[in-house]
């Protein structure tokens, strides 16, 4: 059986859907399988002709993340804020149906769909890293104290902002003047949301132990540039 060469405006959408999402897995932590599903996307563009425009590069749309629970703590703030800010998505977040705090991220619909995939991979290893401490506390007989987790959390998200800085600094002033642009443009789509604040950080004794593990899992998220993202390079997460 041929394939026809004139494909349907339902085929057309079928091919642009499956190109959008090997783009998304294109920012995986496997680096093999991440090129492997970068090439695909290039192949399967030039085979159907879809340009960037038909992928939606140049259309704007919103996406939600939901987080684990209802509460607005400070660390989800800083977290997907700048996962947002480096994919030039604006995010603003709200209480859903399940009573969980959702993130929803603004922006060029295809850089949403890949922040939405990388906040769920820097989501599950901060979770991860989490066991992984408390594990070694067990190991060592210590009980976490009470703010331990809290600590951890938003140090966390401390070390991924603080790696996300690093990005930006690596980035040439064209890809910074490119991303500017595009946080401007997705910026516009939350001027009828009106400011919500997140829950502060009380000034009480930190846990220094569990905030120090979780800024380093934090910055080991290895957060870097590929090829395809603000005209130069693809933004992905590897972590350990």
């Amino acid at each position: 059986m041929t394939e026809n060469p004139h494909p349907s405006d339902a085929d057309k959408e079928r091919h642009i859907a499956r190109i959008r999402k090997l783009l998304a897995l294109s920012g995986s932590s496997n680096e093999h399988e991440a090129a492997i599903a970068r090439h695909r996307a290039e192949v399967l563009m030039e085979k159907y002709a879809v340009s960037q425009a038909m992928l939606g590069q140049a259309e704007y749309g919103s996406g939600d993340f939901e987080t684990d629970t209802k509460d607005r703590a400070a660390w989800k703030h800083k977290l997907f804020g700048v996962l947002g800010f480096i994919f030039g998505c604006a995010t603003a977040f709200y209480t859903n149906r399940n009573q969980k705090l959702t993130y929803t991220f603004y922006g060029k619909k295809t850089n949403v769909e890949i922040a939405l995939y990388i906040c769920e991979i820097v989501h599950r290893s901060l979770k991860n890293s989490w066991k992984r401490h408390l594990n070694d506390l067990r190991r060592q007989g210590v009980r976490p104290t009470a703010k331990a987790k809290a600590d951890f959390y938003y140090h966390f998200a401390i070390g991924v902002s603080r790696k996300v800085s690093e990005v930006f600094q690596s980035m040439t002033a064209q890809e910074q003047a490119s991303l500017d642009e595009e946080l401007t443009e997705s910026a516009k789509q939350t001027d009828h949301i009106p400011e919500a604040r997140s829950r502060a950080v009380r000034g009480t004794r930190r846990d220094a132990a569990a905030s120090f593990a979780g800024y380093r899992a934090g910055q080991s998220q290895n957060i870097h540039i590929g090829v395809g993202q603000h005209k130069s390079g693809q933004i992905g997460v590897s972590h350990a």
